[in-house]
């Protein structure tokens, strides 16, 4: 889709945001967090449980009431396939049945999308049972309707496919005329690991197919393509071994693992699933649709790798021969992530800190307020300073005996005055905030006093720089104030007060 550049910056008019649930059982959280040192909100988006199969999809709308980004992240996940599922009865056991694993739902990722003002509706596919004694079931889709509200372009809708179901397969030794091995592929998916398959024995079955393949390439600019990959496929060529075998499902990184000959003969009848990829768009790193591993023979394979694998979105189900339902075989639901950078002038969470370098002292990591790069300051020990700074994305964070209480909200930055080292036979001596204050005076000069007026006055002292200032202070409803001063000479002002708060903000080699 063209966007004419004219209508967002690399960073944009400052965003104002609203979400709201439509239908579905759903979450949205909201928060902040630090990606190459720029401070990100986000919204997130997603199933109130993963494995609620029998729950609606959850569909929610993002309202961008103001403000423009040419650096939005989106993150779409499907939900993922379940896993293939055997149904032994009569004359059949459960070691003749094998059940591929289901695939890791598709994902769509952006890493650098234009979002302007408008509405975009949100969808969330939920968890996927697998159908009794049968193949698993595709996974439901996610999407995210992109909308451009500058015509004549049209809207789009970014779709992230379910992942592909597992296979089922079993031994048929009482087939009348010849044992036969019956394959069943899982519905497909088409992306998010393709389609985990079952076999019977080798030698009596030819099956060497290599499944659904994933989606053709559709959507341009999306950094993971194509959405996913398919699952392992059962090796051929060995046609004197008899085994029952089950592949994994692809993952969102890679196919699921193929078994081969050597495998099967040394008694891996279960390969794995492919793993999945991980993302940090909340603070945190999540795992995103793996695949599930296959099961024959009393052999499973293991879900494909990724953070936490076993609960991360868009996860395949395991294949399950026995027909034994439990969590691990359905496939889990999707998330939508959207997040942009912070507009900081507009920002609401600058807070003032007093910092305190204890016996020791140590390092600070922060956020400054006038600032989107994250700073790391040595602090000294006994520094009792304050400073302005942006809580977000866990910071700021201190080591050593630094210590950090927040005292409320603030809008200006304090500066931090840098680590001081002496040479030998010079003293650290600390620098003080002082505070000032003059009197006021009523103005105009009626009975009563309709407003108070300070009056202009010299400010004197020696910066930590050891440069002699001398400001002029005062004015309308300018009574009181702060400045970073040496002790001696004591600061001083005219027809007014200074005094030593306590607090040291900085140090100096005398």
């Amino acid at each position: 889709m063209y966007i004419p550049s004219t209508f967002f910056s690399s960073q944009g008019a400052c965003i104002s945001a609203s979400v709201s649930p439509i239908t579905g059982s759903g979450v949205i959280t909201s928060g902040s967090f630090i990606s190459a040192s720029v401070l990100y909100q986000y919204y997130k988006f997603e199933m109130s449980d993963l494995e609620g199969y029998a729950l609606t999809p959850f569909t929610a709308s993002l309202n961008i009431l103001s403000g423009s980004t040419a650096q939005a992240k989106l993150l779409i996940v499907g939900a993922g396939g379940s896993g293939g599922s055997g149904s032994p009865g009569g004359s059949f056991v459960a070691a003749d049945f094998a059940a591929g694993g289901g695939g890791g739902g598709g994902i769509v990722y952006y890493n650098q999308l234009p979002i302007t003002s408008g509405s975009y509706r949100i969808e969330v596919g939920s968890a996927t049972l697998p159908p009794p004694g049968t193949v698993g079931a595709k996974g439901k889709d996610s999407k995210f309707y992109y909308t451009n509200v500058y015509t004549p372009f049209t809207s789009s809708v970014f779709t992230a496919v379910g992942g592909g179901g597992g296979g089922f397969g079993y031994y048929d030794s009482a087939q009348v005329g010849a044992a036969e091995c019956k394959i069943f592929y899982g519905a497909a998916g088409g992306t998010g690991g393709g389609v985990g398959r079952s076999a019977g024995p080798q030698g009596a079955c030819d099956e060497n197919t290599n499944g659904s393949n994933p989606l053709p390439n559709l959507y341009r600019d999306i950094q993971y393509n194509p959405q996913g990959y398919a699952g392992g496929y059962l090796f051929n060529g060995y046609p004197n071994f008899s085994v029952i075998s089950a592949t994994g499902g692809g993952g969102a990184g890679n196919s699921g693992s193929t078994l081969t000959v050597n495998e099967q003969a040394f008694g891996l009848y279960a390969s794995n699933g492919g793993d999945g990829l991980n993302f940090n768009l909340t603070g945190t790193t999540i795992g995103v649709s793996p695949g599930g591993g296959g099961q024959a023979g009393g052999d499973t394979g293991r879900i494909g790798t990724c953070v936490n694998s076993g609960s991360a979105y868009g996860r395949g189900g395991q294949g399950e021969r026995d027909n034994n339902h439990t969590s691990i075989n359905f496939g889990l639901a999707g998330v939508v992530i959207i997040a942009w950078p912070i507009c900081l002038v507009d920002s609401d969470n600058c807070r003032e800190y007093v910092i305190n370098g204890g016996a020791t002292g140590g390092t600070m990591t922060y956020l400054p307020c006038d600032s989107q790069t994250l700073t790391t300051t040595t602090i000294d020990f006994g520094y009792t300073g304050s400073a302005c700074l942006y809580k977000a994305g866990g910071y700021p964070t201190t080591t050593g005996t630094v210590t950090l209480t927040e005292t409320g909200s603030c809008n200006t930055f304090i500066p931090i005055a840098p680590s001081v080292t002496c040479p030998t036979g010079s003293v650290k001596t600390p620098v003080y905030v002082y505070n000032w204050s003059i009197p006021g005076q009523c103005y105009p000069t009626p009975t009563f006093c309709q407003r108070q007026f300070y009056p202009t006055r010299t400010l004197n002292y020696v910066d930590v720089n050891a440069v002699s200032q001398s400001v002029s202070v005062g004015g309308w409803f300018t009574g009181t104030g702060q400045v970073c001063a040496r002790a001696v000479p004591t600061p001083t002002i005219s027809a007014g007060t200074v005094t030593n708060s306590g607090l040291i903000c900085g140090y100096y080699c005398v």
